[in-house]
């Protein structure tokens, strides 16, 4: 198959409603729970920390944050930490998702008032922040679990780069960018593993709440590889009655990249590559300013 143009207008529209952005949560449980990505990004910081001086405030910024998990890790390695200002910020697309992440911290944390959630796109990053740091740079950015790849459209990765390479702050600022292993020199088909329809999946949020998964047929076109689930939401009430409230489509568009294409767009931006970390399922590539 190949992938339509009112297919690729879909893809990305997964979380619009607070039943999907819990779902989510709820689907990649088991998975980010034994994930190493946060660590790799603890140590990020760490490292640019110690390349700073103490009594410099720093600010890191997750991209396509989601319901702020690579937040709340981090927020939770370094709140017992007082030598330093640290503050973070998440952006993402999605508000459903920024608002799931805002209520996810707790109001009266440390991490709390130290964490802006914004709403916005990453390839216009610095016109999405411009209230926020208008004119301070970015220490840290993370943008984890391969959501570069969502940047299926021609000219939008290097437009992310870009956008990247125009917040970081000389010297010291990295950019710490996922890369999913079963996207980058694929020559061979991809078929992502998974059941047909998953079990259904108790919400935590939404009482009486479940959601069901069901497979649907991928498609793959140009360099790009279109995942399609399709997602119901179940109320059980409680006399057992079942009652399917929603069924939702979800395209998710998936760029294949080449080891030379990731290299050569990190020099067009005026990056340069500093380290690659590699994790179970995941490339983590460290870029700093040229």
């Amino acid at each position: 198959m190949t992938i339509s143009k009112a297919e690729e207008q879909k893809a990305g529209a997964m979380y619009t409603s607070p039943y999907m952005a819990e779902f989510y949560d709820v689907y990649w449980k088991d998975f980010f729970s034994t994930s190493q990505d946060n660590a790799v990004y603890a140590n990020q910081l760490q490292i640019v920390r110690d390349q700073t001086p103490s009594n410099s405030p720093l600010l890191v910024l997750d991209v396509c944050t989601g319901s702020g998990r690579i937040i709340q890790g981090l927020t939770s390695r370094t709140q017992d930490e007082n030598d330093r200002k640290i503050h973070f910020i998440g952006l993402d697309i999605a508000e459903d998702m920024i608002n799931r992440a805002q209520n996810l911290l707790p109001p009266t944390s440390e991490a709390a008032m130290t964490t802006s959630w914004v709403v916005g796109s990453a390839l216009d990053m610095r016109t999405s922040l411009a209230a926020i740091i208008p004119k301070q740079k970015v220490d840290l950015i993370t943008i984890a679990f391969g959501s570069i790849s969502h940047f299926h459209e021609d000219g939008q990765p290097e437009q992310f780069l870009r956008e990247v390479a125009q917040l970081l702050r000389p010297g010291t600022g990295r950019a710490a960018i996922s890369f999913v292993s079963t996207f980058v020199n694929t020559d061979v088909p991809i078929c992502l593993p998974g059941e047909t329809q998953t079990p259904e999946m108790p919400s935590k949020q939404f009482p009486g709440i479940y959601y069901q998964e069901t497979a649907l047929e991928p498609s793959a076109g140009n360099s790009v590889y279109l995942d399609r689930r399709e997602v119901a939401v179940i109320k059980v009430d409680s006399e057992g009655n079942r009652k399917v409230l929603s069924k939702q489509e979800v395209n998710t568009p998936f760029r294949m990249f080449s080891e030379e294409k990731i290299h050569a767009m990190v020099k067009q931006a005026g990056l340069r590559i500093v380290e690659i970390v590699t994790i179970p399922e995941e490339y983590i590539w460290v870029v700093q300013l040229l």
